[in-house]
């Protein structure tokens, strides 16, 4: 299906040399492939049913982009979570006339603990090495909604480098996961034994969530079941 819609696409011999010995050799390329031709613009990533009364979480914030636009769109309240204090105070400062954008300068994980991470812009994690590293803050990702008194969440976007498998796994233990309508995570198979852990919070995922897109390590978003 792939093969047929690039060569629709890009013309048959050249596309037909690319899907041979290019992409159909590597699953990665593949779903990377799949995804850029379906989404151009990356809409599926900001199209949800989302309100101005939404509470929607920014797991790894980075620069901001992606909750820009979904404050663009909807306006909801949006809590944005990075380790990485650069880009932390750079939120800050990008969202401080926005009263509904909450910027917290610490990860979310399994513990409340300090980890040493590379940091490397959007690809900075604790499971790469670096000459560039830090010791950077995260909080046990249930004691935080506790706290905050966050009970139901409409969106989760996660993109994390490594840390949505421990974080998921706490999100599920803690029944967090059964709370969120919409769950958008970027898998990572870089980590030690990616597939094992992927195959593993795919199957629990699936016990209350439907994927109503994707793309195996590239981004997927799991929309809860109607009760």
């Amino acid at each position: 299906m792939l093969g047929e819609r690039l060569i629709r696409i890009v013309g048959h011999n050249r596309a037909w040399l690319l899907f041979k010995t290019r992409i159909l050799r590597d699953r990665r390329n593949l779903s990377v492939s799949l995804w850029l031709l379906d989404n151009p613009r990356e809409e599926a990533r900001y199209a949800y049913p989302l309100t101005a009364r939404s509470i929607v979480l920014d797991i790894g914030g980075y620069r901001g982009e992606w909750s820009a636009e979904i404050a663009r769109r909807y306006d909801p309240y949006i809590h944005i979570f990075e380790p990485i204090p650069r880009f932390a105070v750079e939120l800050a400062l990008k969202f401080a006339d926005n009263p509904k954008i909450s910027v917290h300068a610490f990860g979310l994980g399994d513990r409340d603990e300090q980890q040493v991470m590379a940091e490397i812009d959007d690809a900075s994690s604790v499971y790469v090495a670096s000459t560039q590293s830090i010791s950077a803050p995260f909080r046990d990702v249930d004691g935080f909604l506790r706290q905050a008194g966050i009970d139901q969440i409409d969106l989760v976007k996660m993109n994390i480098e490594g840390g949505e498998y421990p974080l998921l796994r706490r999100m599920m233990d803690a029944g967090i996961v059964a709370r969120c309508g919409d769950l958008q995570v970027q898998f990572h198979d870089f980590v030690p034994d990616a597939e094992r852990q992927y195959a593993e919070i795919r199957a629990r995922l699936i016990e209350r969530h439907t994927p109503t897109y994707e793309y195996r390590f590239v981004w997927e978003n799991w929309r809860r079941r109607a009760q």
